[in-house]
């Protein structure tokens, strides 16, 4: 009853806006007005909208005096509307006119449209406008809900990225714990408070997982552009950041570049932000000595000024690298002198440099960074060397080395890290390097949580070194990924692996509380007798991608992985396996994902690889 009561008080005022509307157009032109008030709910077709817009736009010669009085009553009447359509419905998405997270997916082409509508009616002022209606004011009510006041500090961290932009989660985190926003709890660390989070933001419907073809769980996420437009309205209000239209740069020098910089004497964050491909942020004008944040939202070129950089002695996050999903996210820097600035930043936590081109090796200044918790050099492919000083990092919790082909061995010092929860792309090249780490060093991390290994070409592997592995009580996942290796022809052209490293195959004990296991490259054509269910016990997600191998034979008193709910078989040419043998092995299998694995017969996964228990007969 309350529902019809708050209906029939909407209704008049409804009446009344048509009846004005009608006084001031013709009928084609009511008509018009009647399109664009459904335009804004997302009620017509996405290929309408260029031509709403362009109609929109020609008010004024059509209307002359009254197209202003036109545009006021059109962005009141949409209001109205939608505070009818929040009445009507019970879902969250639709009681807000939001569309469902399935039509928000990247890759749709109507996408396109969308976003040059919102630019459009941005232009023409209507999303302010609507912006004041309740169904913001009832945006604002879920993030006042929001528990804690951390949670709501990591939901004005959205702020920052561009509409529609899919945030990788893993970045998110990291920043969080830069800030402090997300701290261990107990038994749980900051990663895992991270996560929780994340979950809490996505229940409100605040955020919503981005889906990928071929994965279980969403490694992303993204937010809804009206949800995005009340994040930054609370975030203008707490001097979160500070925000200024992209396509009205703030100063004259700022126009020629092309560049946008975000920041005030009251806010602690900044962004690097560009409206071109050309020139790089001037720090100079960024710097202010209270910053805390800096961040790089699209800037490609990185050109700073060491003595600037070396200014920011109180940044806790430095993000220049890369947060997108996309591996083509371009970013280079002109010269990595700036990067001796570092030795200024002792309070910094947090350093990303994730796909960042040119940088070919850290300064040794590196070592003053005492308070660094996360160091992310992710796919820094130009990189070769790590400095020795790196072992002065005695607070790194994460250190992410993954996709740096050209860094043949991880120097010493690292198994003194005693704080290392996550460590990734860790080499274990040729011995003969007498300041390589060893897998007997890494032995002495006993809060290791993840684990990557790169076993190099030329690499040399100690007897028993990997049997060590079973000493890390904490680890729960683990990657290892080999090298692939040429096979010589000795003089009567009779081929010989060379291969020490398949040797070292027979002999790799797991801690007993692995969970994860993803396999890379296996240099055997038999699974190694590692590889079987008794020595994995508690084995919940197996990965096998790439490599030689062509069946996978286990002691066959008891051939059952009792545990493992998810399987990944990629680009395995020779694998031969019937559906069959496959379920029995793993009778407690929910989600298969098989990828480029022609000899596998009669799997019933659909056109992506995937099959999955609840929508597939057992």
């Amino acid at each position: 009853m309350a529902a019809v009561r708050i209906l029939e008080e909407h209704l008049p005022e409804l009446k009344k806006k048509l009846y004005e509307l009608q006084q001031l157009c013709g009928k084609e032109e009511f008509q018009f007005v009647n399109n664009a008030s459904n335009a804004a709910l997302g009620r017509v077709e996405n290929s309408e909208w260029e031509q709403l817009i362009n109609r929109f736009n020609n008010l004024s010669d059509l209307f002359g005096q009254h197209a202003t009085q036109i545009q006021d009553t059109i962005a009141e009447l949409t209001c109205i509307i939608h505070d009818i359509m929040k009445i009507k419905s019970t879902s969250s998405y639709v009681a807000y006119g939001l569309p469902s997270s399935q039509s928000q997916l990247e890759g749709d082409p109507d996408d396109v449209f969308v976003r040059k509508a919102s630019r459009e009616w941005g232009d023409l002022g209507i999303e302010e406008k609507m912006l004041k209606s309740s169904v913001i004011t009832d945006l604002r009510l879920s993030f006042d809900y929001l528990t804690t006041p951390e949670l709501k500090l990591c939901l004005l961290c959205f702020s920052v990225f561009p509409e529609n932009a899919v945030i990788k989660k893993r970045e998110l985190i990291y920043w969080w714990i830069g800030e402090g926003f997300v701290t261990t709890a107990g038994d749980k660390t900051a990663e895992e408070i991270g996560h929780e989070y994340i979950r809490e933001l996505m229940n409100n419907h605040l955020i919503e997982p981005f889906p990928e073809i071929g994965s279980q769980e969403a490694k992303c996420c993204k937010m809804h552009p009206w949800v995005r437009q009340m994040v930054i309205s609370v975030a203008k209000e707490a001097q979160f950041f500070d925000f200024y239209p992209m396509e009205h740069p703030t100063s004259e020098n700022n126009e020629r570049s092309g560049s946008r910089l975000e920041t005030s004497s009251r806010s602690r964050r900044a962004c690097l932000a560009t409206t071109s491909r050309q020139g790089s942020p001037d720090l100079e004008r960024l710097y202010h000595k209270e910053l805390l944040t800096l961040f790089n939202v699209d800037a490609c070129y990185l050109d700073f000024r060491t003595d600037t950089f070396s200014r920011m002695t109180k940044l806790v996050v430095l993000q220049l690298g890369r947060w997108k999903r996309w591996p083509k996210h371009h970013i280079e820097v002109e010269d990595t002198g700036f990067l001796e600035g570092l030795r200024g930043m002792k309070h910094l936590r947090y350093l990303s440099l994730q796909g960042i081109s040119r940088i070919t090796n850290l300064p040794a200044s590196i070592s003053k960074l005492t308070h660094l918790t996360i160091l992310d050099l992710r796919a820094c492919h130009n990189l070769e060397e790590l400095p020795p000083e790196l072992a002065s990092l005695k607070n790194l919790t994460h250190l992410d080395l993954s996709d740096c082909y050209l860094i043949e061995y991880v120097p010493k010092g690292i198994g003194s890290f005693s704080e290392l929860q996550v460590l990734k792309g860790f080499v274990i090249g040729n011995s003969k390097i007498n300041d390589s780490c060893t897998l007997s060093e890494l032995v002495e991390l006993q809060r290791l949580r993840k684990l990557s290994i790169n076993i190099a070409s030329d690499a040399v592997v100690a007897e028993g070194e990997f049997d060590k592995l079973q000493q890390l009580k904490d680890l729960r996942s683990l990657t290892i990924t080999w090298a692939l290796k040429e096979e010589k022809q000795d003089d009567n052209g009779i081929r010989s692996s060379t291969d020490a490293v398949a040797e070292s195959l027979d002999s790799i004990s797991f801690p007993t509380g692995l969970k994860k296991l993803d396999l890379r490259c296996i240099p055997r054509e038999e699974a190694p007798n590692w590889l079987e269910p008794r020595k994995l016990e508690n084995l919940e997600k197996l990965y096998i991608r790439g490599g030689k191998l062509n069946r996978l034979l286990w002691d066959q008193q008891d051939p059952t992985w009792k545990k493992v709910r998810v399987l990944r078989l990629r680009f395995l040419d020779s694998l031969e396996m019937e559906w069959t043998k496959l379920r029995r092995a793993f009778p407690c299998l929910e989600y298969l994902n098989v990828v480029n694995c022609p000899r596998l017969r009669r799997f019933p996964c659909n056109a992506q690889g995937d099959w999955e228990k609840r929508k597939n007969h057992p």
